[in-house]
């Protein structure tokens, strides 16, 4: 049986020990808060609060420590440092408790922009990706899970075969998954051999997650972030409602790409990642699901199904 991972955020001893913390630190780096810490949000898998400073907003998170998780605080300086004004300045860590402050990222960009302005940062993001290709090795040490796609389909048929998550899902669509391993098998090695590198993955990559600041798209919450093909992070394009906007962003993804592969490979590989991308991302859910509390479940349940059944659409379309 998995081990179910408790939120630690529930309960006042837990708040002042942030509290306390997040002020020493800021006042440590000269700043002083200028009123009530308050709450962002606060679920199950993560706990986000802001300080008002006399520098303007600080931020702190903690995130479940999770198998598929990454150390978000770790990964996420790391990426500031080298790609700097891409992610937040993480402003301080906690050496032992997965707990960061970070600085304002900007105005979210957010579900209600038209999704014809989603090319733009989505791009910007790819960008990040390919030049993140050279430090691999880095983003692993820092803390990124690997991904591989090789190891994809083994993964999916873990979660196949856990009962209590599947159980969340229609019984029509939890069949249809059952029928998709060998062609998910076929399809990671095919993806594989097209040869695009392993890079930076978001792993949650969607306009609630990209911010703006200073005329350039600010990525926040790292959680999900690991090392695997590029278009794992195609979900959300993959999955756009508006015709002219989803191909304007598949094709300023795509441009950023430009010569990683052949046209032809690299055209390819993007259609294929239709199937193989919301595979990963039930594996993603999956593990969330094994380790969570079962009264917490029902918080991602909506989620899970929507993936599951883009797996089973894009399966379909495929043929």
């Amino acid at each position: 049986m998995s081990r179910r991972v408790e939120p630690p955020w529930d309960g006042p001893v837990w708040r002042d020990g942030v509290e306390a913390w997040t002020r020493s630190e800021l006042a440590a780096r000269g700043r002083t808060v200028a009123g009530e810490i308050e709450e962002v949000r606060t679920w199950s898998l993560s706990c986000v609060l802001r300080a008002p400073t006399s520098d303007g907003w600080v931020y702190f998170k903690e995130a479940l420590n999770l198998p598929l998780f990454a150390h978000e605080p770790r990964v996420t300086q790391r990426l500031a440092k080298l790609f700097p004004g891409r992610t937040p300045e993480v402003l301080a860590i906690h050496p032992s408790r997965r707990w960061m402050l970070t600085s304002d990222a900007g105005e979210i960009i957010g579900w209600e922009t038209p999704e014809m302005e989603w090319a733009t940062p989505y791009a910007q993001c790819a960008h990040t990706q390919r030049a993140a290709t050279e430090h691999v090795a880095d983003l692993l040490a820092a803390g990124c899970r690997d991904r591989d796609i090789g190891c994809l389909p083994e993964q999916f048929d873990a979660v196949l075969e856990d009962a209590e998550t599947m159980g969340l899902l229609p019984d029509a669509t939890a069949d249809a998954l059952a029928s998709l391993g060998p062609r998910l098998v076929k399809a990671c090695e095919r993806l594989g051999y097209l040869g695009m590198p392993n890079t930076l993955v978001h792993g949650d990559l969607h306009v609630g997650n990209m911010a703006v600041r200073g005329g350039h798209c600010v990525t926040i919450d790292w959680t999900d972030v690991c090392i695997s093909h590029p278009f794992m992070d195609g979900l959300i394009p993959h999955r756009m409602t508006h015709a002219p906007a989803k191909e304007r962003t598949r094709l300023a993804i795509l441009d950023v790409w430009e010569g990683a592969v052949s046209p032809r490979r690299l055209h390819e590989a993007w259609e294929l990642s239709a199937f193989v991308c919301p595979a990963h991302h039930m594996v993603s859910y999956g593990s969330i699901m094994a380790h969570m509390p079962l009264a917490m479940r029902e918080e991602l349940a909506d989620d899970f199904g929507r993936v599951a059944q883009q797996l089973v659409d894009a399966g379909a379309a495929q043929g």
